[in-house]
């Protein structure tokens, strides 16, 4: 629960998932780890999404995730 409430805060500001990496990890990822990393990452914020605490946007080819309107973190 603690991860998914640093993202909603982090989400303030349009956040892709390679950008949400830092909000969810302090460590530095690289290979393998990376690719899981992401997709945790993409989980995350697609559960966050479908729960309608956030909304998805697109940032030219990249979809970005905000926090919807109206929600607060609590």
């Amino acid at each position: 629960q603690a991860q998914i409430d640093m993202l909603l805060d982090a989400c303030k500001v349009p956040l892709s998932a390679y950008e949400s990496l830092p909000v969810l990890y302090r460590r530095e990822l690289a290979g393998m780890h990376f690719l899981f990393a992401l997709g945790e990452a993409v989980a995350h914020l697609e559960y966050l999404a479908h729960r309608g605490d956030l909304e998805r946007q697109m940032r030219g080819e990249v979809i970005v995730y905000r926090r919807a309107s109206g929600r607060a973190v609590g």
